[in-house]
């Protein structure tokens, strides 16, 4: 019994330790998974954002917003670096060449795949190295220092390509793409604002062509008059001297030719005809003052109209250019805010944070096991610790009746029911 108690719990052991060997295994293979998910996804994730925001605002804001909000690894892992590209292929290009001056002199040591003695499987057999170092050696070249060269050279690109991550996009390539639709805003922009500058300065040239022609004409009238001031004047000194001559005439047929009546007469035909002067100049300045007058107001209005028109020109242009940036800001605002350029805001991590925890599984096996075997051996040792029932001659309950150890052959009072 003791000896089947000790194999059994043996057996439940080495059971319990495979058990909690495979659970902490399946646990880190969990959260390796879990991992290499959260990994793959979270590439995949930036490598889209990267190329939605080329597209949305173009290859330099993008890659400017992608280096300020992304940590030094995932930007690392985001892009290739082209200057690493250009120093491994700068140092492969030394390998071929020490190989291309290797060769002259022989082979270095290689493996082949052969036959087993059976001739039925297949094994590796080592080439050892066939080195002409004399003729090397004549010709001033050290194998040996190649040898180490290329050594040292082939450890230097390993170490440089796994800095080159393979499914990364490539940076050179990613700085020449077309400007983004930002930039078309921007376009849009500074092309409402040139032309706006446009239009008000073809408005000021026309406008002002149209001052200058006002303002001309206004020059011009001022003349208006001169010719019919002239003529009343010489009208008026026409007439003055013929009705002098006519009065002296008149006189003179009278014996007054010498006399003041004379005076008299010819100071009053001046009087008389000055009058009639003074009236038609007063009517001819009436005439000038109600044209200049005229044309001041058409020049005004025509100043007014152009200040309008100027003012409601401009504020067409402003409010175009205003809507284009206002469309512009929405435009930034939209891309900075959208799901793309914020991918785990609209998704569930927990996929990747299961919670499994190696130790745990195994301890919980562990657990189980021992607390099994614990229950089992507390009831074997009640077991044993139990008394011998006292021989009785009472029946036994039914089937479960067994004669008396001390008189094995005394025969039951109920018999077998």
């Amino acid at each position: 019994m003791a000896w089947a108690m000790v194999v059994g719990a043996g057996a439940s052991l080495a059971g319990s330790a495979m058990s909690a060997n495979s659970a902490s295994k399946a646990a880190s293979s969990q959260l390796k998974a879990e991992k290499e998910n959260r990994l793959f996804d979270q590439k995949n994730l930036n490598q889209g954002m990267a190329r939605y925001l080329a597209a949305m605002l173009g290859p330099a804001e993008a890659e400017k917003y992608l280096k300020s909000s992304m940590g030094a690894d995932q930007y690392r892992d985001l892009f290739r670096d082209p200057d690493a590209t250009k120093r491994t292929t700068a140092l492969a290009d030394q390998i071929k060449q020490i190989d291309a001056n290797l060769a002259k002199y022989g082979k270095p040591a290689t493996t082949r795949v052969g036959r087993t003695s059976n001739g039925l499987g297949e094994r590796t057999i080592e080439v050892p190295e066939s080195w002409d170092r004399e003729r090397a050696k004549a010709d001033g070249i050290d194998i040996q220092a190649l040898l180490d060269q290329k050594k040292q050279l082939t450890n230097t690109l390993q170490n440089e390509a796994k800095g080159i991550p393979g499914d990364a996009l490539d940076l050179e390539a990613f700085r020449n793409l077309s400007p983004g639709v930002a930039d078309q805003y921007a376009k849009l922009t500074e092309q409402a604002r040139t032309e706006g500058a446009g239009n008000l300065m073809r408005f000021d040239q026309d406008s002002g062509r149209m001052m200058q022609s006002a303002r001309a004409i206004e020059g011009q009238a001022r003349n208006f008059g001169k010719g019919e001031r002239a003529r009343i004047n010489a009208d008026f000194a026409d007439t003055l001297a013929g009705t002098n001559r006519l009065t002296e005439a008149k006189l003179m047929a009278r014996g007054l030719g010498s006399s003041t009546v004379l005076g008299q007469q010819l100071g009053g035909n001046a009087r008389q005809l000055e009058r009639g002067r003074q009236a038609e100049l007063g009517a001819l300045g009436d005439r000038q003052i109600g044209l200049l007058t005229s044309l001041a107001g058409n020049t005004l209005n025509l100043d007014q109209a152009r200040s309008s028109g100027r003012l409601g020109l401009n504020m067409a242009s402003q409010d175009r250019v205003m809507q284009n940036q206002r469309g512009e800001a929405d435009f930034r605002a939209s891309v900075f805010s959208g799901a793309q350029t914020n991918p785990w805001l609209s998704r569930s991590t927990q996929q990747y944070f299961s919670g499994a925890s190696p130790s745990a599984a195994s301890g919980a096996t562990w657990g189980n096991t021992l607390g099994a075997m614990g229950g089992t051996l507390i009831g074997q040792s009640a077991n044993f610790s139990r008394p011998a029932p006292a021989a009785t001659n009472q029946p036994q309950p039914y089937s479960t009746y067994q004669p008396p150890l001390g008189n094995p052959n005394r025969q039951s009072n109920y018999g077998d029911r």
